[in-house]
């Protein structure tokens, strides 16, 4: 991701005035050589550098740490990956900290920024397509935490917030972790479940390596997204057929676009998501919303455990716990 909103920052016109990371031979460093002149592994050299923010594209144990030094040095705006942080207790000491300082920080959940979603918002509850009332997304293995929180923080976003309770089983042992074996992120099939009735399913298990597929259903239809940065699939009851019992379930369905539907990429959501930071509108992708999609990552983990469904709010016990994820 470095090297992704180094890309980002480049395109905006903007310039990079220091770059820091633990390895003398960082990924970015090799996709831009331009980085060199400003390239350290040293901290201090790194916060001692003037500029207008600072994005943390680090892994997430370092992610507050990352924060708080920024803080320290004067540094008000960042950009942060996800996920926050890897203990809600740690991540709430760290929203109290950038409150009492001022600071504005965006989290990069990027779904936040791309307009297709709020098109699926704004036909929640439309005659043609009824209520959203279901989504399931199901994808290969890149562990709940770190791929899997995309798609917790999107339910998040698309149901007005966290779940009530959560069901799910845990997937067996993981493969190595690409980001070093220090990380333990296994994937998961889960069930979320909302007060009044809205549900999510996502299966990021470890025994498949397929791209992501995803479903919205409505009352009267259904939205299918085999690749996010191209059309959008829209299925649904012809005005005459919505009259009829919905357990008439096998009427033909009329297809079509995804109304304004607009390609948009990984790189257009980060770029959105900077210019949300510099910007005097309210922050898209705030901490709390972070937070919220970690607790239910947290409740999905606790529910492997038990085998038994978890409700939520966390108790304060899970708040304090760590998770080893990248």
């Amino acid at each position: 991701m470095g090297a992704r909103l180094t890309d980002v920052v480049n395109d905006l016109g903007w310039d990079v005035v220091a770059a820091l990371d633990a390895s003398t031979t960082p990924f970015a460093l090799g996709q831009h050589q331009n980085l060199a002149d400003v390239f350290t592994t040293d901290a201090n050299t790194f916060w001692q550098t003037s500029m207008d923010a600072a994005i943390i594209a680090t892994t997430a144990p370092s992610h507050i740490s990352f924060l708080f030094q920024g803080l320290s040095c004067g540094v008000r705006r960042f950009l942060i990956e996800k996920p926050f942080c890897t203990n809600i207790d740690e991540g709430m000491r760290a929203l109290d900290q950038v409150r009492r300082m001022d600071a504005r920080v965006v989290v990069n959940h990027g779904r936040r920024y791309c307009p297709n979603y709020a098109r699926l918002m704004a036909l929640d509850g439309t005659p043609a397509m009824g209520s959203l009332r279901a989504i399931s997304v199901t994808l290969g293995a890149g562990g709940l935490g770190c791929l899997g929180i995309h798609y917790l923080d999107l339910f998040n976003q698309l149901f007005g917030g966290p779940p009530q309770r959560v069901m799910a089983s845990i997937s067996g042992t993981a493969p190595p972790n690409p980001r070093g074996p220090q990380f333990e992120d296994p994937g998961a099939c889960a069930l979320m479940v909302w007060p009044d009735g809205r549900r999510a399913m996502l299966d990021i298990s470890d025994d498949t390596g397929i791209p992501p597929l995803l479903e919205f259903r409505y009352t009267y239809g259904r939205i299918l997204v085999e690749n996010e940065s191209q059309p959008w699939r829209v299925f649904h009851r012809s005005d005459g057929d919505r009259e009829l019992p919905l357990t008439r379930y096998g009427q033909p369905h009329l297809e079509g676009p995804l109304p304004d539907f607009t390609p948009f990429s990984l790189m257009d959501m980060s770029a959105m998501a900077l210019k949300n930071l510099f910007d005097d509108k309210p922050v898209i992708s705030t901490i709390e919303r972070a937070l919220d999609a970690l607790c239910v990552f947290a409740a999905i983990r606790e529910a492997g455990v038990t085998n038994a469904p978890f409700h939520l709010p966390l108790l304060e016990e899970t708040r304090l716990k760590s998770y080893a994820i990248p």
